[in-house]
């Protein structure tokens, strides 16, 4: 059990961390494909409000749902998101599915905090969150590539 709650958490912020990078890389080649510059600004804007807005929200639903039905709910959300943003025909649909992508991101950051806090001793605590910490660096500099 604490083995399977280690690794989701550890993938949980790999994901996170390559979908919060990607745009960014695609900025250029998104706002001239959907031909809106103008509103190229809300792509990372909506994505970091969802995600601020979000984050307290998926404290008290780990006390709700448990750790791993807020963790997986936020997961869902986050693959839901992505996946409307891969089949966006505008960019409105676009910064709407990469809003609804950072709601789930935003619980990704906040299930795997938690996670962590109750699976571990205060002894082992930051071996847990340096590794989670490797895994979200990875995912940093994979999305960038």
């Amino acid at each position: 059990m604490k083995l399977y709650l280690e690794s989701e958490s550890t993938n949980t912020s790999l994901a996170f961390a390559l979908a919060a990078t990607l745009i960014a890389t695609l900025l250029n080649s998104i706002s001239s494909d959907f031909t809106s510059s103008h509103l190229v600004g809300w792509l990372g804007t909506s994505y970091l409000l969802a995600t601020c807005s979000f984050n307290p929200l998926y404290g008290r639903l780990c006390d709700a749902m448990g750790r791993r039905g807020a963790n997986q709910t936020a997961l869902v959300l986050h693959v839901l998101g992505l996946l409307g943003c891969g089949l966006s025909r505008n960019m409105e649909t676009l910064i709407a599915a990469h809003f609804l992508a950072g709601i789930g991101g935003g619980g990704l950051v906040t299930t795997t905090q938690v996670i962590i806090l109750d699976m571990y001793s205060v002894w082992e605590r930051g071996l847990a969150t340096a590794m989670a910490s490797v895994f979200n660096v990875l995912g940093t500099g994979l999305g960038v590539l």
